[in-house]
């Protein structure tokens, strides 16, 4: 069974990517973690091919790497998640899906971010020329973006996304090891792993929307707030001169201060597919 779904995968990452990165993925698919000093002569590439390769695969979610320390040095591996991978050929019903739920203006956005692996919103913007754009369609824009934000169909990119789970938590183990003056008894040493699955867990299934900021804005009239479409839990969503899209969690006809979220425009997005699955 596996041996087939490795024979898929390498299919699907030519088809996506192309032979180079297909033979960078079918020596990780069947060896394991890897160097870039193993994969190369493994994947009979050149060490640049390779390199671009690595950097097509973490940008996509489809590779992983971790630091590990050999002697005195610190060593770069390197691990393909065939799930992934799988999840390109439902790139049809996922797109399906955010246009039934978010519109056109929603599947637009999350194609164009999909498409990339990762993107920033100000990217996002420059890809669909929303600069060129009327007024109207300019606010359109920053109520979806910030309502995929909202609603998790796109979710900010952090550095520890391109590690495996398996290697954040011996990481953690290691630092909280470390922590103690004495080496922890088993019974201790199984409290702590108890306490780093917790915690893992509990950032999983936060309710925290990283890529949003709230602040206050005096500058949003009625007439503004009258042209947005409603979130989900019917907030209005409205947009700045500076361009980043906005939720007015309390909307005033007299235009007094409000509180606003507002969409970092710097901050890298990718696909949440988990959202979709």
């Amino acid at each position: 069974m596996y041996t087939q779904q490795v024979g898929l995968c390498k299919q699907i990452v030519r088809e996506h990517y192309g032979p180079i990165v297909e033979a960078v993925v079918a020596v990780l698919a069947r060896e394991g973690r890897l160097s870039l000093r193993q994969l190369v002569p493994r994947a009979k590439q050149t060490p640049r091919n390779v390199r671009q390769a690595l950097a097509v695969l973490i940008q996509h979610g489809i590779v992983t790497h971790a630091m590990s320390k050999e002697g005195s040095l610190m060593v770069t591996y390197y691990s393909v998640c065939l799930k992934n991978i799988l999840r390109l050929q439902r790139a049809g019903l996922y797109l399906a899906l955010v246009e039934e739920r978010m519109g056109s203006e929603g599947l637009a956005v999350f194609r164009t971010i999909m498409a990339n692996g990762v993107s920033t919103i100000c990217n996002v913007r420059e890809v669909l020329g929303v600069a060129e754009m009327g007024k109207a369609a300019k606010l359109k824009f920053n109520a979806v973006v910030a309502k995929l934000v909202r609603d998790r169909y796109i979710i900010a990119v952090n550095t520890v996304d391109t590690i495996t789970k398996a290697d954040r938590i011996m990481q953690a183990e290691v630092s909280e090891v470390e922590k103690l003056t004495i080496p922890p008894t088993a019974k201790e040493l199984l409290a702590i792993r108890r306490k780093i699955l917790e915690r893992e867990e509990e950032e999983y299934q936060s309710s925290n929307v990283v890529g949003i900021k709230r602040r206050a804005s005096a500058d949003i009239s009625a007439d503004h707030l009258s042209k947005l479409h409603m979130g989900a839990d019917g907030r209005a969503v409205a947009f700045s001169s500076h361009g980043t899209g906005e939720q007015n969690g309390h909307s005033h006809a007299n235009g007094e201060q409000q509180q606003v979220d507002s969409v970092d425009d710097k901050q890298f997005f990718r696909a949440y597919f988990d959202r979709l699955d």
